[in-house]
């Protein structure tokens, strides 16, 4: 094992590539392109999440075309209720709990 992992170091790549080099190129497109498509599907979630918080009102209920039962508020105070008040780049970390401050009584569900 080890002498596989210090000639795969080594000044000589192909050593270490059990495909010819020109399946190996051919894989690496397939991989980009296979990273282009995750590119396209996370940005397309990330803006359709971003687009429900703004317009506090989910994709089914889009397509329903259903009433609002609540009161419309900013963009920026659906942002601040989604992610806690005051704005900060915890916003951005998957590992921090929101500070939502004191509750609205609109905010509740029963």
């Amino acid at each position: 094992m080890p002498l596989h992992i210090s000639s795969s170091i080594s000044l000589h790549p192909p050593e270490c590539s059990t495909f010819s080099p020109p399946a190996t190129v051919i894989l690496l497109i397939l991989l980009c392109f296979e990273a282009l498509l995750f590119l396209i599907f996370t940005s397309v979630m990330f803006g359709t999440q971003v687009h429900s918080i703004c317009t506090d009102e989910t994709g089914i209920e889009q397509l329903k075309k259903e009433e609002r039962r609540w009161a419309k508020k900013t963009k920026w105070m659906n942002m601040r209720a989604v992610f806690g008040h005051p704005f900060s780049f915890l916003w951005f970390s998957p590992f921090s709990t929101p500070d939502h401050g004191k509750a609205e009584t609109y905010q509740y569900v029963v």
